[in-house]
């Protein structure tokens, strides 16, 4: 188990204070008499952590990067962690290479982290200092919504704007106690802007808030399109992002995309021993994924694949002459989705956002058994890494008003550890329908023929 109860609460009671990781605690250069000896050589291989921690992950960002403190030794002389937090201090670069750890920069001014200019902007940063030569990856390190708009519970007075659930506070991430499970990284607050498909939250107030900016899943293509080379892989250390909608916006910008179709334990990747998998060559995904799978499986539980997105326009090809039929003709109609596999609830505590519907659970309910087989291979040929324990942490429990929602995976016989969307009438008046027509993944996916 990564961290056992008794060390959270005392981690949470020290992080809580709001104190950030400056440079005051930072080592500058070699940091031990084994590694003072070593030279560094030029990078060829860099894995860069986005860390978008000003909200309530704060603390768990102190942490991860504390693990990759530990982690680093097993770096090569040619090899370097590149840090970039925004917490509730001002953002700043840190290097971890096998000697030590030097701030590469630190801003005078704190800016959203989730702004795309903004993440333009510290990529040009990275790029200018390491140049484009060396071999880049990306963590993606916050809350996470997936591909849905930033907002769903639109209050339409003033006084059911001020009429929070009873229940909300149940949602927001709190400090561990010594008999409470640590939060997932999921940020169910509302906020004042409607947007589709984010990552992450910046409060811009340096707090632990989860209002803020969101990052639209398109506006990421493009900045990493016009800001990194080709990434080997792009990994969400966050909920809920591995959907096909996801992949398939950022099939341009990596070779993979790791994460989870569900909640991630608040913890997130244990890096001291992520890193030599994260720098392996060449990447070996299942190996990654295994050692996150084994971490969790007796404790938190977590859902987790590797999408290879050079597969994913043959997936999307073999997904376009079914979708008609999904639907026997009726356009625009309901498909029944009963028994369907989902990742969370359709429900007020959610802010109505529609279900993550697992795709191998989803298809196989609504083909036929032949066209499910031919389907299944083009999934795994797009999807070939996937692990699953029978259950995971969530935040939609009873106590936060969720009845009928329950985190066991009930279907795993046709796992694909990825989710999809499926229209429903229900969610017209959420705007949910209406979204998915903006994804690419409607369009190459043939989802124009279901009348939706």
């Amino acid at each position: 188990m990564k961290k056992f109860l008794f060390l959270a609460a005392a981690l949470f009671a020290a992080a809580c204070a709001d104190e950030p990781i400056g440079q005051e605690n930072i080592v500058q250069g070699s940091d031990d008499a084994d590694t003072a000896a070593v030279s560094l050589a030029a990078p060829t291989r860099i894995v860069v952590a986005y860390m978008a921690a000003e909200n309530s992950l704060a603390p768990y960002a102190h942490a991860d990067i504390e693990e990759m403190r530990q982690g680093r030794k097993t770096l090569k002389a040619d090899e370097r962690m590149v840090v970039f937090v925004d917490d509730y201090g001002l953002p700043r670069l840190i290097e971890l290479n096998t000697t030590g750890e030097t701030v590469v920069k630190q801003w005078e001014d704190d800016f959203v982290a989730t702004d795309p200019e903004s993440m333009a902007a510290v990529f040009r940063t990275i790029t200018a200092h390491y140049g484009t030569a060396p071999s880049y990856a990306l963590i993606l390190w916050s809350h996470g919504s997936g591909w849905t708009p930033q907002f769903a519970y639109r209050p339409t007075t003033p006084t059911e704007a001020n009429a929070l659930p009873p229940t909300r506070a149940a949602l927001q991430p709190q400090p561990i106690q010594a008999t409470a499970l640590p939060p997932t990284r999921a940020a169910m607050q509302p906020t004042a802007t409607a947007q589709t498909r984010t990552f992450g939250v910046d409060n811009g107030a340096n707090s632990a808030a989860n209002t803020g900016r969101e990052m639209d899943i398109d506006e990421l293509a493009a900045t990493l399109a016009l800001t990194l080379p080709r990434l080997r892989y792009v990994l969400f250390d966050a909920c809920w992002m591995q959907s096909l909608e996801v992949a398939y916006a950022l099939r341009h910008a990596a070779d993979y995309v790791l994460g989870s179709p569900a909640e991630t334990p608040g913890p997130g990747m244990p890096y001291q021993k992520a890193l030599p998998h994260l720098f392996a060559e060449p990447f070996n995904a299942d190996a990654l994924l295994r050692m996150e799978h084994t971490h969790y499986v007796a404790s938190y539980g977590i859902l987790l694949s590797a999408i290879r997105t050079d597969q994913l326009e043959a997936l999307a090809a073999a997904t376009r002459p079914l979708v008609a039929g999904l639907y026997g003709g009726r356009r625009g109609e309901d498909v029944d989705m009963t028994g369907v596999q989902a990742y969370g609830p359709f429900a007020y505590a959610s802010y109505w956002r529609p279900e993550p519907w697992d795709a191998g659970s989803a298809m196989a309910h609504l083909l036929t058994d032949g066209d499910y087989a031919v389907w299944r291979t083009a999934l795994e040929a797009a999807v070939p890494v996937r692990f699953y324990t029978s259950s995971w942490l969530t935040i939609f429990t009873p106590s936060a008003g969720v009845v009928g929602f329950s985190p066991t995976l009930s279907d795993s016989h046709h796992y694909a550890g990825v989710t999809m969307f499926v229209p429903q009438s229900r969610y017209e008046a959420h705007g949910w329908n209406a979204a998915f027509r903006q994804t690419e993944w409607y369009e190459a996916a043939g989802w124009e023929a279901s009348g939706w």
